[in-house]
This record gives structure tokens, sequence and C-alpha cells, in this order.
């Protein structure tokens, strides 16, 4: 399976965290997302250590896999440190609502946009030579339609248009941390 599909699967779980919180106190929640970030970049910081101790050796094997490309090469996997990070305060901030629609926006749209562009976009954007339109509107769309569980039709498209428009800016910030953060000030505003 490819690197990138076997990365926006792993992009998908975040539905989950979506899901825990209906079933979580908003203190335990924040206090697991906390707990997550801590521990994410603490294997970060361990990396160099991998290849003494064998459980963090077969940990970061594994972890590789689901790494950017980037990450890969300098083999330090940010992306999941940054994603609880986001996802700790964008419900420390803005409350698990609208926490709950900044991560599904991040965790549907962003796989689809990239797993339908990368596969079978042909246009791209003019302010971004990696991504492509088709990309684009698939997050877009797929974003929307999981937003439709959570809100109206109008604040669903918005949620969904701002958070993919902001993934597919080449902004030098990781997008699992601009995208929800976008997506949650947005929504503070709407809602």
């Amino acid at each position: 399976m490819n690197q990138e599909i076997k990365r926006q699967i792993f992009h998908l779980l975040g539905v989950s965290i979506v899901l825990l919180s209906y079933v979580l106190p908003k203190p335990i929640a924040l206090a697991l997302l906390f707990a997550f970030f801590v521990l994410a970049s603490t294997l970060c910081l361990f990396r160099p250590l991998s290849h003494k101790l064998m459980f963090l050796k077969n940990l970061f094997d594994y972890l590789h896999n689901f790494a950017r490309a980037e990450e890969r090469r300098i083999k330090i996997y940010f992306g999941l440190s940054t994603i609880f990070f986001s996802a700790f305060l964008t419900m420390l901030i803005f409350g698990v609502e609208i926490f709950r629609i900044a991560i599904l926006v991040l965790a549907v749209g962003d796989a689809f946009s990239t797993l339908i562009g990368a596969h079978y976009g042909h246009h791209l954007l003019p302010y971004h030579k990696k991504k492509t339109w088709e990309g684009l509107f698939a997050g877009v769309l797929t974003a929307f339609l999981a937003c439709l569980f959570l809100l109206p039709w109008p604040l669903a498209l918005a949620a969904a248009a701002i958070g993919m428009i902001i993934e597919s800016i080449p902004i030098p910030f990781n997008d699992n941390f601009t995208v929800p953060l976008a997506v949650a000030i947005v929504m503070w505003f709407l809602l």
C-alpha cells in the first residue's frame, strides 16, 4: 500500500477523537489530548535513542509508515504531536462542539483531498503547485458531508471550505495545526 494512502487512512482515525468526545467529559478529554500530545512529543525527542531501545525502534518503524515524506526524511514524526496539540487547544479555547467540527474537517477533508488529489488530480492550484483543484473539491465535499451530522448545511459548507482552503495554502505550518484552528475561529464567529 502506498505510503500516502496509509498516512491518510491513519488521518481518518481522527474521527475517533470526535466520537470519543461524545462519551468522555470535557476535563477527561482535555487531559487525554494533552497526555497524548506530551507522549507524542516525547517520542519525537527519543528518536535518536531508538536504535538502542528495541521497543522504541519497533514503534518508530511502525510510525514511519504513517509519516509525511519530509518527516520520514528527517526521521522526526511531529505530525502526530501537532494534531493532539491543536485538538487540545481547540477544545480548551472554543469548546467541545466547535472542537468536533474542526477535527472532523481535518480528519475527513484532509484525508480525502490528498487521496483524490494525488490519484485523480490533473489541474494544479495556481498558488500551490503540489495540490490540485480535484483534491480541493474532494476535501470540501467530504468535509461538508461529514459536518452535516453536526451543522446546518450553510455552516457545514463554511467549515469545510475554510478548512480545505487553509489546507491548500502553502504556509510553513503543519496543516494538522492550522486547519482545526482556522475552522474553530470561523465557527466561533458564526455559531
